[in-house]
Parts: structure tokens; C-alpha cells; sequence
């Protein structure tokens, strides 16, 4: 069942910058086996002005079909499959 997902990205530099969420990252529920977690099935690229927050709806499907999907559930974004692991969970796009 497809969901979205709202991603909040702060840049807390003096340059706006791009930031993607790539297809394929995996959003966990902060408590897990509670609910589904989700996957991205689109990737999706958010600019940030310097200095502020913007928000990213992240087009996903769930990956856990025994547990209920989530409904306004808090979600961590995982980092699997990054090479280097950084504080900030997205790449940022020049």
C-alpha cells in the first residue's frame, strides 16, 4: 500500500543546498515491531535555503506485511548501503 512520507531537511549553512532522498531508503518506525516500515520508491530532491527547513514528501510502500501499516507513526531514516557513515542520512546534490 503506497504512503508518504514527510521529511523535514535543515540546512544550517550560509548557501541553500540540494539534498536527495534516494529511491530505495528505508524508513523505520522509532518503535520498531509496531508498525510497517517503508521503503522509497521514488527519489525525490529537496532544495534548502541557507539558514532554514523544508520538508520532502517521499512517495513509499511498506516492507513488513505481518505488521499494521503506520498511521502518523514517527519514522527514523536508516543509512543502510552508505558507504561512509554520516550524521546526515541524505546526499547532498551539487
Amino acid at each position: 500500500m503506497p504512503y508518504t512520507v514527510a521529511v523535514e531537511v535543515h540546512n544550517p549553512g550560509a548557501v541553500a543546498k540540494k539534498f536527495t532522498i534516494p529511491a530505495g531508503r528505508v524508513f523505520m518506525p522509532k518503535h520498531l515491531g509496531k508498525s510497517q516500515s517503508l521503503v522509497a520508491t521514488t527519489s525525490v530532491t529537496v532544495t534548502v535555503p541557507a539558514g532554514s527547513t523544508a520538508t520532502a514528501h517521499v512517495p513509499t510502500e511498506c516492507i513488513d506485511p505481518p505488521l499494521p501499516p503506520p498511521a502518523n507513526v514517527p519514522m527514523v531514516v536508516t543509512t543502510f548501503g552508505q558507504k561512509v557513515r554520516r550524521r546526515d542520512p541524505f546526499r547532498e546534490t551539487r
